[in-house]
């Protein structure tokens, strides 16, 4: 746990999960699998193939993005490819 609060350390795939999980349920109130709710930060949104590009461009969270999560906790960060195509049921965080 230690290496983690001096950052550099990846989330791993089923943190990953539980961090997608968690922002799906509630985009204002996530929990980071090592330090629990109140420290994951949305900084942002942008073009899922941008970021994949290493270009980042700022878009709005809707179809298609990537939301950008940080932890101050273990200062790690994450970012969320998330697709909701045509769907309109959804309400941008």
């Amino acid at each position: 746990m230690e290496e983690q609060r001096k950052g550099g350390k990846e989330y791993s795939s089923a943190e990953g999960l539980t961090l997608t999980l968690g922002y799906l349920e509630d985009p204002s109130n996530i929990e980071c699998p090592s330090c629990g709710f109140d420290t994951i930060e949305v900084v942002g949104f942008v073009n899922a193939d941008s970021l994949h590009s290493g270009a980042p461009e700022v878009t709005s969270p809707d179809r298609e993005y990537a939301v950008i999560l940080y932890c101050h906790g273990c200062r790690r960060g994450a970012a969320l490819h998330l697709d909701y195509g045509a769907q309109t049921d959804r309400e941008a965080a």
